[in-house]
């Protein structure tokens, strides 16, 4: 289950982290002593921010910091800091670790750092801002990194109306990530109406997993539920958005349905609050 206040959170660190298995953040070798098998020990702020537990990753990261001397060690338990500090919620500590890192020689410490800032602007609705600082990430980092920071600058670009350029932006995120980080593929095909569809056929009826008052909490709610629908046949999350009592809403839904009935069983399945409901508004 995701915590309160952290589930819509995703960012580009903790994103090329989660989804591929054993992923490390390029370049956090820790100095320690090497393991038999020759790979540097993961820094132990590293493992914890692995784990999501963020308030012990900066914790770690703060010691780290203040332990090593100036360099990109030293740097990069910055970055970690200032992204853990973000997930707490506490953005101005966040902001405090990681603009003196904006700047920085090592493009990966200068790429977290722009990807932080832009995720706490993309946030607060500061979507010029959140396009800038992501755009540089995307151009700085590799991998998931960059393809995530593509994504969530495709994000802000279209919150700004500038739709051909949030799909530039979203073509550009598919042509970085790696084959292998099926997820983020699928995060970015869905941006681009690219996803399979569904194998009902279509119908009168869909599941709806959720409703919110902006797209953005709506995206980040799909973007979660994509990951619980492996293996099942309802195709991808659908962004819809509807009107109730005067009032704008964006709502999630997930395959098509004949009757309501089948619509039901699934929705019983997924769990939490998913209803059968009418295809209203697609």
């Amino acid at each position: 289950m995701m915590r309160r206040g952290v589930g819509v959170r995703m960012s580009v660190l903790m994103l090329a982290v989660v989804t591929i298995a054993g992923a490390v953040m390029p370049g956090c070798g820790s100095g320690e002593k090497p393991k038999d098998n020759g790979i540097p020990a993961m820094p132990d702020y590293m493992q914890a921010y692995r784990k999501n537990e963020f308030r012990k990753a900066l914790e770690l990261a703060s010691k780290a910091h203040r332990d090593e001397p100036e360099g990109v060690k030293r740097d990069r338990a910055a970055a970690v800091a200032g992204d853990s500090a973000r997930w707490l919620g506490r953005n101005a500590e966040a902001e405090r670790w990681v603009s003196p890192l904006l700047s920085s020689a090592d493009e990966t410490v200068s790429g977290w750092a722009n990807s932080t800032l832009g995720m706490i602007e993309k946030e607060k609705g500061m979507y010029r801002q959140s396009a800038d600082h992501l755009l540089a990430a995307a151009g700085k980092l590799r991998g998931s990194e960059s393809a995530s920071s593509w994504m969530y600058a495709g994000d802000s670009l279209s919150a700004l109306g500038r739709k051909d350029e949030a799909k530039q932006a979203y073509l550009s995120g598919l042509a970085a990530v790696p084959a292998s980080n099926t997820q983020l593929k699928g995060m970015l095909d869905q941006r681009l109406g690219q996803e399979a569809p569904t194998k009902d056929g279509g119908g009168r009826y869909t599941i709806q997993v959720g409703a919110y008052s902006s797209r953005d909490r709506a995206q980040a709610a799909a973007d979660r539920l994509r990951g619980n629908l492996a293996g099942t046949s309802l195709g991808s999350p659908r962004i819809v958005q509807v009107s109730n009592k005067g009032k704008i809403l964006y709502t999630v839904r997930v395959g098509m349905f004949q009757t309501r009935e089948q619509a039901a069983r699934e929705a019983k399945r997924l769990g939490t609050d998913a209803t059968a409901t009418l295809r209203t508004g697609e």
